[in-house]
């Protein structure tokens, strides 16, 4: 049976934590990086007592961009009109995405809004030109430093309705 309880230190980006190995040799740590691409982790066990010798590993871990979805609702309008679309950008584990933009197209016309930076929200205006039930696309356009990947949502729907006449 393994008894090499006692302290590791895991070592991401310059982020160190120190972590209890259990009486099985397990140890588990949580590192929070925002650095993409493929990193470095090293694990020292360092016991502390003349039984067992200091040991250190290292592996290479992944850190890949969030992947993100938005909801999407649209006010059914008379032809003519703006639709007001809205909706929320989140990422993969349900945490709001604050930076970036959509772009909005509603029966050809589109419109690129930024999202909200403090609470994911977009909300754009958008002219419709023709009359009949209409798909609404979102693109999310994600930012630069590569934290989030873009993504597309069409499963809005727009009614427009012909205009009246007295």
């Amino acid at each position: 049976p393994l008894r090499t309880v006692g302290p590791a230190t895991a070592l991401l980006d310059g982020q160190s934590r120190t972590v209890t190995v259990n009486s099985a040799g397990v140890y588990s740590a949580s590192v929070n990086t925002t650095t993409l691409g493929s990193r470095n982790v090293t694990v020292t066990y360092n016991p502390g007592n003349g039984n067992y010798s200091t040991s250190t590993n290292s592996t290479r871990v992944t850190v890949s961009a969030r992947t993100t979805n938005m909801t999407v609702s649209a006010t059914n309008v008379v032809v003519g009109q703006n639709t007001t679309v809205t909706g929320v950008v989140k990422d993969q584990f349900g945490q709001l995405v604050t930076v970036g933009s959509v772009t909005v197209t509603v029966d050809g016309q589109s419109r690129t809004v930024n999202v909200n930076s403090g609470t994911g929200v977009y909300s754009a205006s958008v002219n419709t030109t023709s009359v009949g039930n209409r798909t609404v696309t979102v693109v999310y356009n994600a930012p630069n430093n590569g934290n989030y990947t873009g993504s597309t949502n069409n499963t809005g729907r727009v009614t427009v309705s012909a205009r009246t006449t007295n």
